[in-house]
């Protein structure tokens, strides 16, 4: 499962100092910092699902670690979690690119391992949250 992580953390964006700038001038919630990374959370998200969420992903490197700037935003709208996962553009170049088996995965695991099972829908998009391609977790 890790080298599945690994696999998925190399066509994560990596966020240079210009991204974060601008991601700090608009709307994306509010943020936390996990090492070098952002977690933001809006809607009825709480700072305590973005920490779970952030900490999640750092376990064992599964998409955070502590050599790369990754940011992540989570969002509860009417109940329902929605987790936005940011694309290095320069690698994925539409949602042809991306590997449905691979981010399904992704939000089943999310699901299941930060919000107790509960479906999920994870939103791959570009650096300003704009999403590429979504995906939805089963019930567990």
């Amino acid at each position: 499962m890790k080298k599945f992580f690994l696999h998925v953390q190399s066509v994560i964006g990596l966020f240079i100092l210009a991204s974060f700038t601008m991601m700090a001038c608009n709307n994306y919630g509010k943020k936390i910092t996990i090492g070098k990374n952002e977690v933001y959370y809006k809607g009825d998200a709480t700072q305590a699902d973005a920490q779970k969420l952030g900490n999640y992903l750092k376990e064992g490197n599964k998409y955070f670690d502590d050599n790369t700037a990754f940011a992540v935003q989570v969002e509860q709208q009417n109940g329902n979690y929605i987790t936005r996962l940011v694309v290095d553009r320069e690698k994925i170049k539409s949602a042809a690119d991306l590997n449905d088996e691979q981010y399904n995965f992704v939000a089943g695991e999310i699901s299941k391992n930060v919000f107790d099972g509960k479906p999920i829908t994870v939103e791959v998009t570009d650096e300003y949250f704009k999403p590429i391609k979504t995906y939805t977790s089963k019930q567990s």
